[in-house]
């Protein structure tokens, strides 16, 4: 009997808390005590131990939906509706998807000279927010309202099944963020292409406006933002337009230079009514995509992969949502296969693409896909919460931007450091100092000697591989080594 408890205690896999984003609320679980008292709904389906903690039965599908709606309400002052018949969002999830999108557009403000900086409260000319496209936005409109009310972008919700169009317009208007949130019925198979590219969607959502501070609905998460990363967040490509125009100017400054006299008349006026123009007649575009795709291709499969999960033991949590919700045509591979290709032809509209994997097996044929698409920079990530574990992909087109920078908690915490073993016969000292020398004056003389990013990877691979000549392998050389009586040196950072 005690063989068979251990036996299915190991079946039930370690909750992954501790690899949650640094600045995802949820690392520290929420109290279900408060929530029961401050709210019915939910302690209607608590349960008390003599001890008198609280318990929710998460196999019950209502439950589920009433800590959801609880939570959006008691920490972000949002009030949801979820159709019963429709997917119960989990919010550690989507805020470890949005946290990660808030860590990328910082990145790629400080690469493109910005300084991660947007306007200050005194700047009459303060870049607009960031803008944000949630692909299939489900019926809460989950992903559009925290964006909203946690970070304070603008987003635009694109949906292709009627009741869930519905429910998602309702909640934002039942929270009063339409100037923020736009919410667009989109024909079946739509994903980017006909829908980002249509100047009626370019003049719905260029009068999206976040509301002023102070002007949510409450709720004790509402400006916990990071700080740090909330000024990152200010629209990028404000900062890349500065740099493209400051390039630009230096070409009109020598244009200028055999007209003078011209430039001293209208420099008064002309200018002002430049600066206006520019401010105001600037190209809209996207800051990134973000979509959570239907993970399977038949219900079939859904009940299959649910009955086949190895060594997880049973769901801790009811299965919900809809069949259009779970499954289509081609899984989520064909899903994200029409997305790249969708990419490609608006790469000049979108800053950061970025998808939801949700089977590990996908997460190869994904990185294959993207890397055909031949983007600038890509990165993947992995979102660990609860007991559960999604996947992330993030591609751009955009220069100078290296994605693979933004780095999960749970990859710093496994990744192991870069280690080099150096054979006595290379150094004169033998020594730890002495390696280290050794690298430097490599990486001084590549420097000394030129040539582009690319030559200097290649020189780098060919010492590497110079080393690597005169031991087959670490152990080889350590047992060499010990065989002389002296320790192998090693650099490692």
């Amino acid at each position: 009997m005690a063989t068979a408890k251990k036996k299915q205690k190991q079946a039930v896999p370690q909750k992954l808390n501790k690899f949650m984003h640094p600045r995802n609320p949820y690392r520290t679980p929420p109290s279900f005590k408060n929530l029961a008292t401050q709210y019915p709904e939910f302690r209607a389906h608590c349960s008390y131990d003599v001890a008198g903690k609280v318990h929710l039965d998460f196999k019950n599908p209502e439950a589920v939906r009433t800590l959801t709606t609880s939570l959006l309400h008691q920490d972000f002052g949002l009030e949801v509706n979820i159709p019963s018949d429709r997917l119960v969002p989990t919010l550690p999830l989507r805020l470890n998807y949005l946290l990660w999108l808030e860590d990328l557009l910082f990145l790629a403000a400080q690469r493109c000279g910005g300084g991660g900086g947007g306007g200050g409260e005194g700047d009459s000319h303060a870049p607009p927010p960031v803008v944000g496209v949630d692909i299939g936005t489900g019926a809460a409109c989950v992903y559009p309202l925290l964006a909203a009310a946690h970070f304070s972008w603008c987003m635009l919700a694109t949906e292709t099944d009627p009741t869930s169009c519905q429910s998602a317009l309702e909640n934002v208007q039942k929270n009063k963020l339409e100037g923020q949130i736009a919410v667009r019925k989109v024909e079946e198979k739509t994903i980017l292409k006909g829908v980002l590219d249509l100047p009626e969607t370019l003049t719905q959502v260029s009068a999206l406006k976040p509301r002023p501070a102070g002007g949510g609905g409450g709720g004790k998460f509402v400006s916990r933002s990071s700080k740090f990363h909330q000024s990152g967040s200010q629209r990028w490509g404000g900062a890349c337009s500065a740099v493209k125009e400051g390039k630009e100017g230096q070409g009109e400054e020598e244009e200028k230079k055999d007209s003078k006299e011209e430039e001293e008349e209208g420099k008064g006026t002309n200018g002002r009514e430049e600066e206006r123009e520019e401010t105001q007649e600037r190209d809209y575009i996207y800051d990134f995509t973000m979509t959570n795709p239907p993970f399977f291709s038949s219900e079939e499969e859904a009940d299959t992969m649910a009955k086949s999960k190895k060594g997880r033991g049973e769901p801790t949590a009811a299965p919900t949502g809809s069949a259009l919700e779970k499954v289509t045509e081609g899984g989520e591979v064909e899903f994200i296969r029409q997305m790249v290709e969708e990419s490609q032809l608006l790469r000049d509209k979108v800053r950061i693409f970025t998808t939801l994997i949700g089977t590990k097996a996908h997460v190869r044929e994904v990185k294959r896909l993207v890397q055909d698409a031949t983007p600038t920079s890509c990165v993947f990530t992995e979102f660990c919460q609860g007991r559960t574990m999604r996947w992330g992909a993030a591609w751009t087109f955009a220069a100078g931007v290296s994605l693979a920078e933004v780095r999960s908690k749970k990859e710093m915490a496994t990744k192991k450091p870069i280690v080099l073993l150096f054979p006595r016969t290379l150094m004169s000292v033998y020594s730890v100092p002495a390696a280290w020398n050794k690298v430097l004056g490599w990486l001084k003389g590549s420097q000394g000697e030129g040539g582009s990013v690319q030559e200097h990877q290649i020189l780098c691979e060919r010492q590497r591989e110079g080393i690597q000549g005169n031991v087959a392998t670490p152990a080889a050389a350590a047992a060499g080594e010990r065989a002389r009586g002296t320790p192998p040196a090693t650099a490692q950072w």
